[in-house]
């Protein structure tokens, strides 16, 4: 007995089965399913293969040129359609397989053998060209440059006046360039080989009149100038022509000091000379053992050898030391010496 609530909806109960019904449902639900014939999968098949085309109204009839979007990417404005219905006729399956574009390496491939096809043509025309010019031609061209640039037979009887050369009298004399007041030229290289100059670095004014000269016919480099150095004042100038130089006097005069203990300074001579009536004293220092070629007391002459370049005393290799000093203290030798002979 079934009690309904009276405040629920008359909901109407299912009814009961019966076990002779439920036994033919489960039966129903197990029964095999009957085979498929050949023929009848031939059907199925060719209905899935080629659906059945559906009706065309009206309503169908969109503008071709409208389709899907070329990119995904690609958003259709209210305007636009979509196309989804499939080609109904053969015709119209051929027509959409020709309007394909074709793959970019297609069309590159087919540019390659265009070009190719074009180069070849070129190269062999232009070997027929060459092959059907006859002969006779480029002779004749040869012979005609050569004719254009060749002389004329009239060049030869061109007149005096229009030649262009300088024609010497047949009265001129030879004049003599012999020399007579005994000037010879000599090179830098053999003026630096007469005095044993090893190292010069070029040519030197040289006035043979003046009363101040440079202690080497040839310009020399130096190794130490005038002014401070290690710590302490270097009152000269470090030349360095190589050992065995010959050193001139730079001024005429007095041989004050020529000796080989010269302690610091080695084999040493010292010169006062007068130069526009002011007193000069010049140094030569560190000279070859052996080379002094004055003595104290001796008058020297400008240019006289006084001695050779040496490494004796406190030096640390072949060189003179020259110093020159005046009334004014010791000043820098290059300075002076460029300063009276004009350099």
């Amino acid at each position: 007995m079934t009690i309904h609530d009276p405040l629920e909806p008359n909901i109407r109960p299912e009814p009961l089965l019966t076990r002779s019904e439920l036994r033919r449902r489960e039966t129903a639900s197990t029964a095999p399913t009957p085979p498929v014939t050949r023929s009848e999968l031939r059907r199925r098949r060719e209905a899935l293969s080629h659906p059945p085309i559906p009706p065309i109204s009206a309503s169908d009839h969109r503008p071709r040129d409208e389709g899907i979007p070329s990119r995904e990417h690609d958003v259709l404005t209210p305007a636009e359609t979509v196309n989804t219905t499939p080609p109904t006729t053969p015709t119209e399956q051929v027509a959409r397989r020709v309007a394909k574009p074709a793959p970019a390496r297609s069309i590159g491939r087919r540019i390659g053998r265009t070009l190719i096809v074009v180069g070849t043509l070129t190269v062999a025309s232009s070997f027929m060209v060459g092959m059907t010019i006859p002969a006779e031609t480029v002779a004749a061209t040869r012979t005609d440059t050569t004719a254009r640039f060749a002389p004329s037979e009239s060049d030869g009887s061109a007149a005096d006046s229009d030649i262009q050369a300088f024609v010497v009298p047949e009265d001129a004399a030879a004049e003599d360039l012999g020399r007579s007041n005994g000037f010879s030229v000599t090179s830098v290289p053999q003026l630096a080989a007469a005095a044993g100059i090893r190292y010069f670095s070029g040519s030197l004014v040289l006035d043979p009149d003046a009363e101040v000269q440079w202690p080497f016919p040839v310009s020399v480099p130096t190794s130490s100038s005038f002014g401070p150095r290690w710590g302490r004042m270097h009152e000269g100038a470090d030349f360095t022509p190589g050992e065995g130089a010959q050193i001139r006097a730079v001024a005429g005069g007095t041989v004050r000091i020529a000796t080989e203990n010269g302690g610091a300074f080695g084999v040493t001579v010292y010169i006062e000379s007068k130069i526009d009536g002011q007193t000069v004293f010049s140094r030569y220092a560190h000279m070859l053992r052996g080379s002094l070629g004055v003595r104290e007391g001796e008058s020297v002459s400008v240019g006289e050898v006084v001695g050779r370049v040496g490494n004796t005393g406190r030096s640390f290799g072949a060189h003179l030391h020259l110093e020159v000093s005046t009334g004014d203290g010791t000043v820098d030798p290059v300075a002076w010496l460029r300063e009276q002979t004009g350099e």
